[in-house]
């Protein structure tokens, strides 16, 4: 039971290793993200009146 928990404890604090790890690449990625969008929308604009 004892190791039991102390592998439930090892794999919480992997998870939430991943989880931060993800969420710095979200922030890294955020700004470049949001300049393709715009881009994107930019240009589905320009089809759509031309």
């Amino acid at each position: 039971n004892e190791i039991n928990l102390d592998l439930l404890e090892k794999r919480n604090r992997h998870a939430l290793k991943c989880v931060q790890i993800e969420t710095q690449l979200i922030y890294a990625n955020l700004e470049a993200f949001v300049y393709i969008l715009s881009s994107l929308g930019n240009s589905q604009c320009k089809g759509s009146s031309d």
